[in-house]
């Protein structure tokens, strides 16, 4: 399978059919509130694109600019970015299969290992979508759920069969 491109095209937009695993989709980043996308080359849009393209340095610096001393956890503030799809940082790196970008949201910044998209879809999935044994591994060993039902009622392991991880 082809890693996701960022951003995809228009057709990204539409549903697989029900027996077929979702396919990673980053989209344009939208706020985390949800309704009003980001402004091209917001703070949130940065740390979303440097997550896909595996550059923690980049992911680094974006959650320190994040961190305004507002008494929130830093994690939680860096896990709530997220695209208009509800995709987040820890769902693009690991369905991009960057190991470090993953190790720095999850024993670091301590983001939810079991956050989901607007289709029910967690980091594990994309990891498993994107066929990457040794990501899928990583995220079971930090305790990802693989019992979580996505919004099609179907867990990980159904798409792990399908893909053969």
């Amino acid at each position: 399978m082809a890693p996701p491109r960022f951003p995809p095209s228009s057709s990204a937009a539409r549903l697989p059919p029900r027996s077929t695993p979702p396919e990673p989709r980053p989209s344009p980043p939208a706020a985390a509130a949800g309704a009003a996308a980001l402004a091209p080359g917001s703070l949130e849009e940065v740390l979303l694109q440097a997550a896909f393209d595996g550059n923690l340095r980049l992911v680094r610096k974006m959650a320190r600019v994040l961190d305004e001393g507002d008494g929130r956890r830093l994690g939680d503030k860096v896990g709530a970015v997220k695209d208009s799809n509800g995709v987040r940082a820890l769902h693009l790196a690991a369905g991009r299969g960057s190991l470090p970008v993953c190790g720095y949201l999850l024993e670091e910044l301590r983001v939810d290992i079991d956050a989901v998209e607007d289709r029910g879809e967690t980091a594990l999935t994309f990891a498993i979508n994107s066929g990457n044994a040794d990501m899928v591994r990583y995220l079971l060993d930090h305790g990802a759920d693989t019992e979580k039902l996505n919004n099609d009622g179907l867990t990980v392991l159904h798409f792990a069969s399908g893909e053969g991880v």
